[in-house]
């Protein structure tokens, strides 16, 4: 079973079985990232699971349309400076 951590608390990503009762008693393993067991033929996505071998490469420069382009971005907005003690 798949479970995740947040804030200390182990939350399982799929239903519990039904033949599992309170108090079921379970052995919990950590399984390494990628990136912890030098694998990098999987990226991590957002969501916590793994894009497929080679989706990332397959994907990157492959808008072949010359008009295509990144317009403008404009300006950030400036924004007030953040002091120390709160807001004044």
């Amino acid at each position: 079973m798949k479970a995740i951590l947040k804030n200390g608390v182990i939350y399982p990503r799929e239903p519990i079985p039904a033949d599992w009762s309170e108090g079921t008693e379970l052995e919990v393993a950590k399984i390494p990232s990628p990136a912890e067991s030098g694998d990098t033929s999987k990226s991590q996505r957002s969501d916590g699971e793994s894009w497929p071998p080679g989706f990332i490469e397959s994907t990157f420069g492959s808008i072949q349309d010359e008009s295509f382009i990144r317009h403008p971005q404009g300006e950030f907005e400036q924004r007030l400076e953040l002091t120390k003690g709160g807001c004044s």
